[in-house]
């Protein structure tokens, strides 16, 4: 099952908020690891939502457990310098000043 598909797109609808700006994942080892890069502003009930995201992803999987790290970071300027996880699941698209 893709769950890094649809069931992704359906997971964040009406979750993505303006303190997102980006989330990617990998899976190894019967583990979900999620890195969320968000704002400082961020309020705890975003958080909770993020995580129920999480968690709407984990269930495609029989036996994994979840990993899950939110970067916070002061705007979009330090997005960039963070490594991001392998897979892509959503990214604001952030100024490009060059």
């Amino acid at each position: 099952m893709d769950v890094f598909g649809r069931p992704a797109i359906i997971a964040l609808y009406g979750e993505i908020g303006d303190n997102l700006y980006r989330l990617t994942a990998d899976f190894a080892d019967d583990v979900l690891s999620l890195q969320w890069v968000v704002a400082h502003g961020i309020t705890e009930d975003e958080i909770e939502g993020y995580r129920c995201v999480g968690t709407e992803l984990l269930a495609h999987f029989s036996s994994a457990t979840i990993e899950e790290e939110f970067l916070k970071v002061g705007g979009p300027g330090e997005v960039r310098a963070m490594q991001p996880l392998p897979i892509a699941l959503f990214c604001r698209k952030l100024e490009r000043k060059d």
